[in-house]
């Protein structure tokens, strides 16, 4: 069942976003600066980086499943411990634990499932957009879910949802593995088939990851502290947040159908315009509407990005456990520098300019990219 094999993910990511917006908001409604505020992001990036990496290249097929497991235990021990502990200074630590969670799951959850669904292998790209899809959704509602929580009963609430979550998403893991989801190999690819003839154009994403990452990381640091001057309010924030998401999962279902996007040049490069775009409205959005329609942008680019890497990550099967690896360190190094980098430059500069500076380095970086990938392909060609 395909539902269960995507549910996990979407899960794991409902808890990173309801993490992610109650651990900076509370944050910012302290008074906190926006480097303080970022800071909480920055911490979680380091531990889940470094997981990441080890992850990626320890995971093995029945190891990995385990290591996906582990990682949801430890997620109810971080959940229990925001409710019990709830100091501001704790949310440091805590944020630690729960990177080092994420980071065993991911990873390993991807590399045994890359594969499968429901014993029939499925097309490639098809499996990288339903596993964006999944996972955006996920996200999406995380903030959605605790910003209607905490304004209901309270932000404790919302990691106890987590907690119950977290075990759903172990027993439904445990239930993947045991359900009689395993590799076939009779079915072809041709996409598969045809990767040896193609670039290698893994590398290429990971410089388009990385520089729509950073922004990203950026933006959800930045944006709690942007909508205490703004009074905006917690459901809204949650809904903008989510839109993101939604937007991640619109590109992917237009990506599942196929089509030349896995090597083209233009997809790509569009998709960065949109996202430069989006982050130019964030500087220049005064509600939530406004915030939310910068949002809705920006999801589109990261859409395709995510679905992009994750596909070059995938297409390689040989070198897919070190691939997969690298496209969730850059995730984390991404979440280290781009929370530090947005609050230092909105401490500087203001929330508004922030964003726009983040817009026009974004733009210089979308160029690089371009030219990068030209010359990919163009010596691709030429051997």
């Amino acid at each position: 069942m395909l539902f269960l094999l995507y549910l996990p993910p979407a899960l794991v990511d409902l808890l990173v976003g309801s993490f992610f917006f109650v651990a900076t908001v509370r944050m910012a409604q302290s008074g906190a600066n926006a480097v303080v505020v970022s800071a909480v992001l920055t911490v979680w990036g380091l531990c889940y980086m470094l997981t990441s990496l080890a992850a990626g290249r320890l995971a093995r097929r029945v190891s990995a499943a385990a290591m996906a497991i582990a990682g949801c235990v430890l997620m109810v021990f971080t959940c229990a411990a925001f409710v019990f502990v709830p100091s501001l200074p704790a949310i440091y630590a805590i944020m630690a634990v729960f990177g080092i969670a994420a980071g065993m799951f991911f990873p390993a959850y991807l590399v045994f499932t890359k594969d499968v669904a429901n014993g029939v292998r499925r097309s490639l790209h098809v499996s990288a957009a339903e596993y964006t899809f999944a996972w955006s959704l996920g996200l999406a509602a995380g903030p959605f879910i605790a910003g209607i929580l905490w304004r209901a009963v309270g932000w404790q609430w919302v990691f106890a949802l987590d907690a119950l979550l977290a075990v759903i998403t172990g027993a439904v893991t445990l239930l993947v593995v045991r359900g009689g989801h395993h590799e076939v190999a009779a079915v072809r690819d041709p996409v598969v088939e045809g990767a040896a003839r193609r670039p290698d154009l893994a590398r290429v994403g990971w410089l388009a990851a990385t520089a729509l990452l950073l922004a990203l990381a950026a933006v959800r640091g930045l944006f709690p502290s942007a909508a205490v001057v703004e009074r905006v309010g917690e459901a809204d924030q949650g809904i903008v947040l989510a839109v993101i998401c939604l937007g991640q999962a619109v590109v992917s279902l237009v990506l599942s159908r196929g089509g030349s996007w896995m090597y083209a040049g233009k997809p790509l490069a569009a998709a960065g315009i949109v996202g430069a775009a989006g982050l130019a409205l964030f500087g220049l959005a005064h509600s939530t509407v406004a915030y939310a329609g910068a949002a809705f942008l920006l999801g589109l680019c990261s859409g395709f990005v995510f679905v992009y890497i994750a596909f070059h990550a995938m297409v390689h099967p040989g070198r897919a456990g070190t691939y997969i690896g690298v496209n969730e360190a850059i995730v984390g190094l991404t979440g280290i520098l781009g929370p530090l980098a947005g609050g230092a430059l909105a401490v500087a500069t203001g929330h508004a300019t922030a964003f726009l500076v983040l817009a026009g380095a974004y733009a210089v970086a979308l160029v690089v990219q371009t030219i990068v990938h030209a010359r990919v392909t163009a010596a691709a060609r030429r051997s």
